[in-house]
């Protein structure tokens, strides 16, 4: 009997850092006979990449779907149906201190732009490679939730381009090995501001920056030294001597080994 089903759920972790954690939770949608409220343990956001589910609390009701994300703070209490049995979801749930402010700012019903889903695909398709990545790619998703459609970016301000040297500051000294927290600490402002205020002012993110940064100190170990390919990656900040084998080849169109026995390996649009 469909009475006697209770819902099961299966959960794969796309990221777990020290700000942010994104889990990917698919639930079958037979819910138990009656509606079991259920309790935030902390800040969390909602979003449904496919199916849908309704979503009651003491404000009001709502359907979660790819059109509508459903925020909820630590301590709330709710409810969840499927209105069609046995017809679950696919939903990212995004919680820790990165998300926090922006999950307890506003309605608990959130609307998903195309271009906040598409960014929210991003992450569920492809977890970032390290934090700083997937931090930048969650703020970016959180902003696109945020923005009315059709609204203009806004331009650069001084202050921006302040942000922006700072941040570039930070990487040289480091090699591009640093936190978001770090590098955002050293433009003294917090890491949703200097994400934002970074891509306002280079048209670019700070990842992509502290990448570039890393590639580059990696391709001079290469070259100018005779280190251990393993030793270079570590130096230059990537988590093993594979991951930084892809990203030089992405790169640089050839291998690390390869371009130490021979630069001109090296494509000419990489100089």
């Amino acid at each position: 009997m469909y009475g006697d089903r209770v819902p099961r759920f299966t959960s794969r972790h796309l990221h777990l850092g020290r700000t942010l954690r994104v889990t990917r939770w698919l639930c079958d949608g037979h819910d138990t006979p009656r509606p079991v409220a259920e309790l935030a343990a902390e800040p969390v956001l909602m979003i449904v990449m496919s199916g849908r589910f309704a979503f009651r609390d003491r404000s009001g009701r709502a359907v979660a779907s790819p059109t509508t994300a459903i925020a909820v703070d630590a301590g709330h209490e709710y409810e969840i149906r499927h209105p069609d049995a046995g017809c679950g979801d696919e939903t990212l749930a995004i919680a820790g201190a990165l998300p926090t402010d922006f999950i307890r700012a506003g309605r608990n019903a959130r609307p998903v732009s195309v271009a906040a889903y598409l960014q929210l695909a991003r992450i569920a398709a492809a977890p970032a490679a390290d934090e700083l990545a997937a931090e930048e790619t969650a703020l970016t998703a959180l902003d696109a939730l945020a923005a009315p459609a059709g609204l203009a970016p806004r331009s650069p301000s001084r202050a921006d381009h302040d942000v922006a040297a700072a941040i570039d500051h930070a990487i040289d000294v480091c090699g591009g090995v640093a936190t978001l927290a770090d590098l955002a600490a050293e433009a003294s402002v917090s890491v949703a501001h200097a994400c934002r205020a970074y891509r306002r002012a280079t048209d670019s993110t700070i990842h992509a920056r502290a990448h570039e940064s890393r590639l580059r100190h990696a391709l001079a170990l290469v070259v100018d030294t005779t280190r251990p390919l393993v030793d270079v990656a570590a130096l230059s900040g990537f988590a093993n001597q594979g991951h930084l084998g892809n990203a030089f080849r992405q790169r640089f169109g050839t291998s690390p080994g390869r371009a130490r026995r021979d630069p001109a390996s090296i494509r000419s649009s990489a100089l």
